[in-house]
């Protein structure tokens, strides 16, 4: 196997440590006293232990396993960042770090392998999260619990089409938070349970990749600028064979027909998610947050657009049309049980299905808690002839600009911490938060 120099620090981890440590003193980023200063990471892309632990296959195994040029670098999460084997020290390391929280997500297949109860719980799937909650504790550390990071179970996607089915729902808010739930009392021993976040990563870039998942579409380059995923390259034939999944290997599942692209599949995995999190929220505060304690709420993603023309007025429109596209298109319904009025005005009414009023008023308040996720920025400017197929990307008529510098992969992640500019940008970063707070 060809040596990935972005990957030394698994092997080496007092290395990164050690480099972490003198930029936060050089910096003077450890001066900086926010209420909760923590790490997080997500089942596929850090677990690893694909086939181990009971664990069943997900629609991100099957979908980086079969179609691995679909993926920047063609890896896959089959032993990714190794942490089902190694949570204890990466914890420790946390802690050393001078961290106070761990955000965790949990992986639907190693608890469900068959996505609901009737097709069995792994205990032992359990058991290890179990294990996880508590070494987090013993560091002194406060566990957040991510329940949903986007690997639904390859069952499910196969019975009938994932988040493109409204069965979606009932499978997270009875299945996947009953088989959970009970669960946390044991896991915190007399502490109180974990705020539980019920889905993280971008949700707009989850909704449209269900469809991908399914069909390819011109407008995202036939399927192949997703989110890649970095991690250790396995043999995949091994991984399919230890599944013993028969229809995982139907490419039909996931083939690069344009024909059957539908412009709706977007708004219609959204829509199922947004449903599957207000049920879900329901479901959980009926039954089990009187007595456990716990808050649950939803993590919303998004990254941040400036008018490419500041003195432009259809830019200033693109730019707030590309605010509600990516996050209004979460934010808004769990906030006021609607869609943001600009994706009203501008989605075909027949694609962006409206709210049941009893919908919309189980979405409305659905959260103990909102939290966001925010990552890099970019310029927008209005587009008034989008040239791409019907759907997501042309209803915005939006044209996004980014301003970046070109990946250097050469550097190890070592030489990588090395990096003054960045480090100095989130210093003022998180003074600004905290002074604003």
């Amino acid at each position: 196997m060809k040596k990935n120099n972005s990957l030394a620090i698994l092997h080496s981890p007092a290395a990164y440590e050690d480099q972490f440590n003198d930029n936060l003193q050089q910096t003077s980023l450890a001066t900086i006293s926010l209420q909760i200063f923590g790490s997080a990471t997500s089942a596929y892309q850090s677990e690893g232990a694909a086939a181990k632990g009971g664990r069943g296959p997900s629609i991100w195994d099957t979908f980086a396993l079969k179609t691995p040029g679909r993926i920047v670098d063609g890896s896959n999460g089959n032993v990714a960042t190794d942490l089902y084997s190694r949570y204890e020290e990466d914890i420790a390391m946390m802690k050393k770090m001078g961290f106070d929280a761990y955000k965790f997500s949990i992986s639907w297949p190693r608890i469900l392998p068959g996505g609901r109860c009737c097709a069995g719980i792994n205990k032992e799937g359990i058991d290890y999260y179990n294990k996880v909650i508590n070494t987090v504790i013993k560091h002194g550390l406060e566990p957040f619990v991510t329940l949903f990071h986007w690997d639904l179970p390859q069952a499910l996607e196969e019975e009938y089409g994932g988040f493109l089915s409204k069965q979606v729902v009932q499978a997270i808010s009875s299945a996947y938070i009953s088989a959970l739930a009970p669960q946390s009392k044991d896991s915190v021993s007399d502490q109180a349970p974990p705020d539980v976040d019920l889905t993280s990563t971008p949700p707009y870039v989850r909704s449209a990749f269900n469809s991908l998942l399914r069909s390819s579409s011109s407008a995202f380059n036939n399927g192949t600028n997703v989110p890649p995923f970095r991690g250790l390259h396995h043999d995949p034939k091994h991984l399919l064979s230890t599944f013993q999944s028969s229809n995982i290997n139907n490419r039909n599942l996931y083939g690069s027909d344009s024909n059957a692209y539908d412009p709706k599949n977007a708004y219609t995995a959204a829509r199922n998610m947004l449903l599957a999190h207000s049920e879900a929220v329901h479901s959980y505060r009926t039954k089990f947050q009187g007595h456990q304690g716990g808050k649950i709420g939803i993590t919303i993603c998004c990254g941040w657009f400036e008018p490419l023309n500041e003195h432009d007025q259809d830019d200033i429109d693109a730019q707030k049309r590309a605010i509600d596209f990516a996050f209004g298109w979460f934010f808004e319904p769990v906030v006021t049980g609607h869609y943001p009025q600009s994706m009203i005005n501008y989605v075909p009414p027949e694609n962006l299905a409206p709210f049941t009023q009893s919908e919309s008023q189980r979405l409305k308040g659905s959260y103990d808690f909102l939290g966001l996720n925010y990552y890099t920025a970019c310029y927008a400017t209005n587009d008034p002839n989008p040239q791409c197929e019907d759907g997501y990307l042309k209803d915005q008529h939006v044209k996004y600009q980014w301003v970046d510098e070109k990946n250097d992969c050469k550097l190890t992640a070592c030489e990588a911490c090395v990096d003054p500019v960045r480090i100095k940008y989130h210093q003022d970063h998180l003074a600004y938060i905290e002074s604003n707070a």
